[in-house]
């Protein structure tokens, strides 16, 4: 049932991408039915629900303010899910109806549904998905260069989640300024340090220890690390975003440059898997970013063969053909990989509040 209604939004997000702003709206529409409703979807689900019970009687639950807040001040827990899914869908399609041209909205919607890190786990990570969303919201000031809202709204969203104090210095990323082969070179030195120094877990672990948070600890002790297969799926989606930096301008840039840090750390996670538990901050931009790179390199035409400068030649197939072609089938693996991991049975079945009541 849950592919039926994933896809059959897809399908209407591509039937619609020639109609005006309420037909492209309707994908939206049935994103936000699907989140409102939902009832014991998700793997945090009923963890969410006997913390919201808890908090109703007294009890002081989580360290996040503004959280425990929402918590307080819900009448119900449906409330409140309901009240954080027109959140969650009205950001993105406010982010994505501002920055995609019409053509390419269906392309986002695509990679936002097909990626189950991005629409179905932000479900079930409440907290963070909150801190996102203010994160995206602040990301906007800071592309108009005001830079005290862009604070302030990372300020908001520490308030939803810890982890969201690492977004302050992002603000030097979330502009359109050029990042030319130099800072290039300077990003693939960065990682080959990270990768390779030997002290690298434990300065996680004593980043860690500097929240007042239990699980942040047992993340960053828990010694898993993700294989190396993981890890050069995702070094693809680096690399294209790489090549393809030095040429773009504008929103494309700066949303690439923010997406860029979401492969960067999967690409870590081959030392420490936990540290991609900040990646959703960045990934969120991949629905922008991609689409956007997808487009800068149609426009340029065919690729024109020229047997003096092969290298030259080559790369620009695999700017064009190659890497969006293995990272459509790098989603698609995700995409079966997710639902066929009983980790995340809890996804299998979706279910709504009129399925049954809690």
């Amino acid at each position: 049932m849950v592919h039926v209604i994933l896809f059959s939004i897809i399908g209407l997000g591509f039937l619609t991408r020639k109609s005006g702003k309420w037909g492209q709206a309707l994908p939206f529409v049935a994103l936000f039915i699907f989140s409102a409703l939902r009832y014991n979807f998700g793997n945090d689900y009923v963890s969410y629900y006997n913390k919201f019970n808890l908090i109703k009687i007294g009890g002081e639950v989580f360290k996040d303010p503004l959280f425990e807040w929402l918590n307080r001040v819900s009448p119900s827990f449906q409330f409140m899910i309901f009240i954080t899914s027109l959140a969650y869908i009205a950001v993105i399609y406010w982010l994505i109806k501002k920055e995609m041209p019409k053509e390419y909205i269906c392309l986002s919607i695509f990679i936002f549904i097909i990626s189950p890190y991005l629409f179905l786990m932000n479900l079930s990570s409440l907290r963070q998905c909150i801190a996102m969303l203010f994160f995206i919201v602040a990301v906007h000031f800071s592309s108009k260069k005001n830079y005290l809202l862009y604070f302030f709204f990372v300020l908001v969203a520490m308030q939803f989640h810890q982890s969201a104090v690492i977004l302050f210095p992002f603000v030097f990323f979330a502009n359109e300024r050029k990042f030319d082969k130099k800072y290039v070179f300077a990003y693939l030195a960065v990682l080959a340090v990270l990768l390779t120094m030997d002290n690298f877990t434990s300065i996680i672990q004593n980043i860690a220890s500097g929240f007042d948070d239990k699980n942040y600890l047992y993340y960053a002790n828990n010694g898993i690390k993700n294989s190396l297969r993981a890890t050069l799926l995702s070094g693809i989606s680096a690399l294209y975003v790489v090549l393809n930096l030095p040429e773009l301008k504008g929103k494309t840039l700066m949303y690439s440059k923010l997406y860029l840090f979401s492969p960067t750390l999967a690409v870590l996670a081959v030392r420490m898997s936990s540290i991609t538990r900040i990646q959703m901050y960045f990934d969120i931009f991949a629905i922008i970013a991609l689409p956007l790179i997808f487009k800068h390199n149609l426009e340029k035409g065919k690729v024109e063969i020229d047997r003096t400068q092969i290298g030259k030649t080559i790369l620009e197939i695999l700017k064009r053909y190659v890497l969006p072609a293995l990272i459509l089938i790098i989603y698609l693996l995700r995409y079966y990989s997710f639902f066929t991991n009983v980790l995340w049975e809890e996804f299998f079945v979706y279910r709504t509040i009129f399925s049954a009541g809690m």
